[in-house]
């Protein structure tokens, strides 16, 4: 009996001092889990990676620096001077909603430098409608009630003109209704629509200024040697008043103009058309 204790406790012992396999994640066995293919693997790996690392420099002083190439003199103006290659987006934004524009109605206002001071003259009333054009214009100081025309129709596109002296006034129109000469070129003018496509992007926003009851967007830009001010309506993204200086400072005005009273929109192709 004692001796097949004895076997027992020897056979325990011999268990015991067995190490148990480790099972890598190949799914082969080894006795440590260091000796797994996948682990010998990286440690190669890291042994190389430190290796290189040994070797690379610690003296960066002959590397290019970032300025490298560049000129920095003070007579290098760089990119300063390049037109910009894209608008202001308040200015595109409004500039784009000024081509959803079908139609409008304004009273036109040159703006004149005279001996005696600045004029903003309020002229005639245009209403137009893509190409179509109606001008009604304001009764002159004298007149003539033989050839007196008061209202005008143009075309844009054939840069035709019909006139008439449609007043029920004798006093102005001999013969109402008549149809009567004029020349294209006396009422042909720049419509708040032919800025739009002038405004270069350059353009800025100066400021924010009330005109005719509307906060617009003061623009300002350099063209062909003249400084521009612009009031982009702030709905619709029309220009609503173009002046234009000699100088930058913007005190020495040189001329322009404004569009009074502008609506947009509600013009219709009976309204433009000659009877």
């Amino acid at each position: 009996m004692k001796a097949i204790i004895a076997l027992l406790v020897i056979a325990l012992f011999v268990t015991a001092c067995v190490v148990k396999p480790t099972r890598c994640p190949d799914g082969s066995f080894v006795k440590k889990a260091e000796d797994c293919p996948m682990v010998q693997q990286a440690q190669e790996q890291l042994d190389e990676l430190e290796r290189q690392m040994e070797n690379l420099p610690t003296d960066f002083s002959d590397l290019p620096s970032d300025d490298a190439g560049t000129d920095d003199s003070d007579d290098s103006t760089g990119d300063q001077d390049a037109a910009p290659s894209s608008m202001d987006p308040v200015i595109g934004d409004l500039l784009d909603k000024a081509g959803t524009v079908q139609s409008m109605q304004f009273v036109h206002a040159p703006i004149e430098v005279t001996s005696t001071g600045i004029v903003t003259l309020a002229r005639d009333t245009y209403s137009v409608r893509g190409d179509l054009v109606k001008v009604e214009t304001i009764l002159p100081p004298k007149y003539d009630r033989e050839t007196h025309v008061d209202t005008i129709y143009l075309n844009l596109a054939t840069k035709t003109v019909k006139a008439y002296c449609l007043s029920d006034r004798s006093s102005i129109c001999s013969t109402p209704g008549e149809e009567r000469t004029a020349k294209f070129s006396d009422y042909d003018i720049e419509y708040p629509l032919d800025w739009v496509d002038r405004i270069p992007n350059s353009a800025f926003i100066k400021e924010t200024r009330q005109h005719e009851s509307r906060e617009v967007k003061v623009v300002q830009f350099e063209m062909d040697g003249s400084y521009y001010e612009v009031y982009l309506d702030p709905f619709m993204g029309v220009p609503m008043h173009v002046a234009y200086y000699a100088d930058e400072a913007r005190t020495d005005l040189e001329g322009g103009v404004e569009y009074h009273d502008i609506a947009y929109n509600f013009v219709k192709d009976a309204d433009v058309t000659a009877p």
